[in-house]
């Protein structure tokens, strides 16, 4: 753990590693860059490795190392903030939904069922973990912006139809920007959704698909402004 007058001796628990992905992920949502999701998923993985019970699907709050523990807890109350098998459950599948990560996506299924009867009695009391079992309900879609070398993230065009976009309740879509090698690198490594797009074009488009359907719509630039509501409708 950090404070404002530097690290502490305390390691971090279940809850700061939960807190610090889901934090990455709105970076990369806002900016784009896959750095923010590499750590997400670099800290996923260590999270995994010291706080997951395989037996019963779920969190622990502090690792199995410390000599301290008479036992370790399994929190799952959302109060005044969201305990960290909910904010894990919607981490895994988010970053499930954009990787297309098979394991990541029946972790969160596991702690769904982990947690099923509290959801179905109790709903209330773990609203951030009904989020994420409704985001698993909801057939998937996704949106990519592909984008030429030449064409910033900034301009006036890309900010436009992001504008758009964001202005529409959209749970289940997940945003995705190829504008560089490096992110179509980085997607690479976990999926092949996005290998058909080229990002070297000179005149970029934005595809949206929905999975349920298969089906998907693409449009360029300058076709943008009468289409964009149409092309993200819910």
């Amino acid at each position: 753990r950090s404070y404002r007058e530097g690290p502490s001796a305390i390691p971090a628990f279940c809850a700061d590693y939960a807190s610090l992905i889901g934090a990455l992920l709105e970076l990369y949502a806002s900016t784009f860059d896959t750095e923010w999701l590499r750590r997400a998923v670099e800290l996923q993985e260590q999270q995994l490795d010291l706080f997951w019970d395989d037996k019963v699907a779920g969190f622990f709050n502090a690792p199995a190392n410390d000599p301290r523990l008479l036992f370790r807890s399994k929190e799952a109350y959302d109060g005044a903030e969201p305990s960290e098998n909910s904010i894990s459950a919607a981490n895994l599948v988010r970053l499930a939904l954009l990787l297309d990560h098979s394991r990541y996506r029946g972790l969160a299924e596991r702690m769904i069922e982990t947690f099923a009867v509290q959801l179905a009695k109790a709903p209330i009391t773990v609203p951030e973990m009904v989020n994420a079992a409704r985001l698993l309900s909801l057939p998937p879609m996704h949106t990519v912006l592909v984008l030429g070398e030449s064409l910033s993230l900034q301009a006036e065009q890309p900010q436009a139809f992001l504008g758009a976009l964001w202005s529409r309740f959209l749970p289940q879509n997940q945003l995705v920007c190829l504008h560089d090698q490096r992110s179509r690198a980085f997607f690479s490594q976990y999926t092949d959704r996005y290998t058909h797009m080229d990002s070297t074009t000179a005149t970029p488009a934005a595809t949206v698909s929905a999975s349920s359907s298969s089906s998907s719509s693409r449009c360029r630039w300058r076709e943008m402004g009468g289409r964009t509501l149409d092309l993200v409708r819910y």
